[in-house]
C-alpha cells in the first residue's frame, strides 16, 4: 500500500508522484511488470478498467476480481474505448479491433485497418454533427472519425503536429499536440482554435466530467498540470510523476463518474509498471459512487520480457 507522508501544508508524496493539491489520495490499482508505461485506460463506470499493455501486446481488464487478460495482438496495441459493450482498440500500425465485454472468450475481430497509429479514442456526444455517436481518434497527425456500425471512417482534421490524445468535454473536442505542446479544440466541422499553450509536451487528456476542468498529462515535465473548462492555467496538480517520455499516449483518464484519476507510472519498483488513481474529486449525486480503492491493491502480472522504449518525437 502506499505511504502518504505529510510535507508542509499543502503538499502530499505518494510513492513516487508529489501531489501539490491537499485533500486528495493516490492509491495501487494494479501492476504489470515487464511493459513500457504507456498506452491508454478507460472504464465502464460498473466496476471495470480496460488498458492496454505494451511489450506483452495485450488487452487488460482489471475489477475486484484481480486483472486478466482479454486478448493478446501481433501489434501494439494503443488507443481504447468503450461503445456501449464492445471494446475498441486501436494499433500501431492502423488497425481496429473489437472485443465484446460480455463474451471475452470470442476473442477479437479486425474490424478495419484505417492506417496510422491509432492512439487517442472517444466517442463523439450528440452535439458533435455529422460525428455524433462515431469513435473520434487522434492518429499521428490528424483526428479521424469511425462509424462502428457501417466500419467506415473519414478525416475530420489533418495537421503537421503529435497527437497522442484527445477528449470531449465543456468546450467540445480537445485535442493534445505533443509536438508543438499545446491543447486546441476542435469542432465537428474541422474548425481549429488553440486551448492553452504549455511548457512540456502533453501525453495525454483527462477532462472532469463533474467539473470541466482539463488535466494534461505533461510528459516532459513529469507532471500532472490542471486547466479551467475556460483555458486558464490552475496551477501543477501533481509532479514526479515517471511517463514514459515518448509521444505514444501515456495512461490517463477520469473514471466514468469523476470519482478517480487513473493513470500510469514507472515509478513503483522498476521494471514494473503501475496502474494508480488519484481520489478525493467531487462526485456528482449517484446512488453508489464507483471507485477502485477498495480491493485493488496489489495484483500483478507477470508480462514477457521488455519491449524497447517507445519511439521518441524527431
Amino acid at each position: 500500500m502506499a505511504v502518504i507522508v505529510a510535507i508542509g501544508s499543502s503538499v502530499e508524496v505518494h510513492a513516487g508522484i508529489v501531489l501539490h493539491v491537499s485533500g486528495y489520495t493516490d492509491q495501487a490499482v494494479t501492476t504489470i511488470s515487464g511493459t513500457n508505461s504507456f498506452g491508454s485506460i478507460t472504464d465502464d463506470g460498473a466496476g471495470n478498467i480496460y488498458f492496454t499493455g505494451a511489450s506483452t501486446r495485450n488487452v487488460y481488464r482489471h475489477n475486484a476480481g484481480g486483472t486478466a487478460s482479454l486478448e493478446s495482438l501481433n501489434s501494439i496495441p494503443l488507443g481504447i474505448e468503450l461503445v456501449g459493450n464492445d471494446l475498441y482498440v486501436g494499433t500501431n500500425i492502423g488497425e481496429i479491433y473489437r472485443l465484446d465485454t460480455t463474451n471475452p472468450g470470442a476473442g477479437a475481430t479486425l474490424v478495419e485497418n484505417i492506417g496510422g497509429e491509432l492512439m487517442g479514442m472517444a466517442v463523439a456526444p450528440s452535439t458533435f454533427g455529422a460525428y455524433a455517436g462515431q469513435l473520434i481518434i487522434s492518429s499521428r497527425d490528424k483526428v479521424v472519425a469511425f462509424d462502428t456500425v457501417t466500419s467506415t471512417s473519414s478525416t475530420v482534421y489533418s495537421g503537421s503536429g503529435l497527437y497522442p490524445a484527445l477528449a470531449f468535454g465543456g468546450k467540445g473536442l480537445f485535442v493534445a499536440d505533443y509536438s508543438d505542446r499545446q491543447l486546441f479544440n476542435l469542432t465537428s466541422t474541422g474548425f481549429y482554435r488553440p486551448f492553452a499553450p504549455m511548457s512540456g509536451s502533453p501525453g495525454g487528456i483527462a477532462i472532469n466530467p463533474n467539473s470541466g476542468e482539463v488535466f494534461i498529462a505533461n510528459e516532459s515535465a513529469g507532471a500532472i498540470d490542471r486547466y479551467s473548462r475556460q483555458g486558464r492555467y490552475l496551477g501543477r496538480f501533481a509532479s514526479n510523476v515517471s511517463w514514459d517520455g515518448g509521444y505514444y499516449p501515456s495512461f490517463f483518464s477520469f473514471t466514468r463518474d469523476g470519482s478517480a484519476l487513473l493513470y500510469g507510472e514507472r515509478r513503483i519498483g522498476d521494471p514494473n509498471v503501475g496502474i494508480r488513481q488519484i481520489t478525493g474529486f467531487e462526485v456528482a449525486a449517484v446512488p453508489e459512487p464507483s471507485t477502485f480503492a477498495s480491493g485493488l491493491l496489489g495484483v500483478a502480472l507477470i508480462g514477457a520480457g521488455w519491449l524497447r522504449r517507445r519511439r521518441r518525437a524527431a
